[in-house]
């Protein structure tokens, strides 16, 4: 089916026509050096008119800018998700940190228990005395439980002696002294418990 234009009646006058270009500069160059329009009107970079109004030029930048704001809008969510990232990573390793923080820590006081740990058996050592011996230690908060074998009753006397002389020690209290097993003739077991402390340094205030 042959579909045509009908005719225009020429009584018919256009006034002005309306033609929405992409760029302007360039569309005004065709219409007047290639079609021969004379540019009338230029508003600034966006419209123009030509012909003597019979045209209308407008340029438009509408679909640039949705699309430069589509752009940013996926470089701020780009951005977004590898900040998240960034911040997720400062967490983990935050966490670590103090997890390191805190072994070395427990590491610390337990370098700094040791000296002690070594003075108290140097004091024990020390303060024991000749025919006498311990078979347990057993340290208890502050106290140390002692269970030994002595050849005689005046050394474990003269051992509470020594405990209440030395600096690492005080409060000695003899629970028991009972004969030895056949094993060991002629020895006394006896229970003891004595109290351990730290000496103050020297020249310190008391």
């Amino acid at each position: 089916m042959d579909i045509t234009q009908p005719d225009l009646d020429p009584r018919v006058r256009i006034g002005h026509v309306h033609l929405k270009v992409s760029n302007l500069d360039h569309s005004l160059k065709f219409y007047c050096n290639v079609l021969g329009f004379k540019l009338k009107q230029k508003i600034s970079n966006q419209a123009a008119f030509i012909a003597a109004g019979l045209t209308f030029l407008w340029k438009t930048d509408m679909d640039n800018r949705i699309a430069y704001q589509e752009s940013r809008n996926a470089y701020i969510e780009t951005a977004t998700k590898q900040l998240d990232k960034q911040i997720k990573e400062i967490e983990n390793l935050k966490r670590k940190r103090d997890e390191l923080l805190s072994r070395m820590q427990v590491i610390q006081d337990l370098q700094g228990k040791r000296p002690i740990i070594v003075r108290v058996f140097d004091e024990l050592v020390r303060t024991l005395p000749d025919g006498l011996f311990y078979t347990s230690l057993t340290k208890k908060s502050e106290r140390v439980e002692i269970v030994g074998m002595s050849e005689s009753n005046s050394r474990i006397s003269a051992l509470m002696r020594r405990f209440e002389e030395s600096d690492w020690f005080t409060d000695p209290n003899l629970s028991n002294v009972s004969a030895a097993d056949n094993q060991r003739a002629g020895y006394s077991q006896f229970n003891l418990s004595v109290k351990q402390q730290t000496p103050e340094p020297e020249g310190g205030d008391k």
